[in-house]
């Protein structure tokens, strides 16, 4: 009976972090997943400069913060990275339960998808990092062979 109530007591106490399990950031499930959306994205290369005061979201109330930023670097174009981006956007940080995004980490050269809505474009910024990885070498080529060729392979060195 012991070892039942302590593997019982172990998974509840374990429970707020088996709530939040992030994949691994990757360039492919990125580009994968702003490619199969209904929504529009920019696939990008760049920096991020935070223009505004950085909003934090209220995981008390749900609502999300908004900062406003500017994001610089390189489109993705039909084959290459190359066309000139140099935009405002909003970055909307979001919550789940008390672990939440935030753009003061943003820093870096990152791949991003940017969503468009109207005239608006956002980057989410969640708990599990939202739609950015940190630009690598390898992140790119794997990016650009699903990109031109459809070899997309997520990285598997966790």
């Amino acid at each position: 009976m012991k070892p039942i109530i302590l593997a019982l007591a172990f998974i509840t106490s374990a429970s707020p972090v088996l709530a939040l399990s992030c994949l691994r950031p990757d360039a492919v499930r990125l580009y994968e997943q702003a490619r199969d959306s209904e929504d529009a994205f920019y696939i990008v290369r760049g920096r991020i400069d935070v223009t505004g005061p950085i909003s934090e979201p209220d995981p008390t109330k749900g609502t999300p913060g908004h900062t406003q930023a500017r994001f610089t670097g390189e489109l993705l174009a039909s084959q290459d990275f190359g066309a000139e981006f140099d935009r405002d956007i909003n970055i909307i940080s979001t919550c789940a339960g008390p672990w939440c995004g935030n753009p003061a980490g943003m820093e870096g050269d990152l791949i991003a998808a940017i969503r468009v809505d109207d005239a608006e474009l956002s980057l989410a910024s969640g708990p599990c990092g939202g739609d950015m990885v940190a630009w690598s070498d390898d992140a790119a080529a794997r990016l650009l062979a699903c990109h031109r060729e459809g070899l997309c392979e997520i990285a598997n060195d966790y």
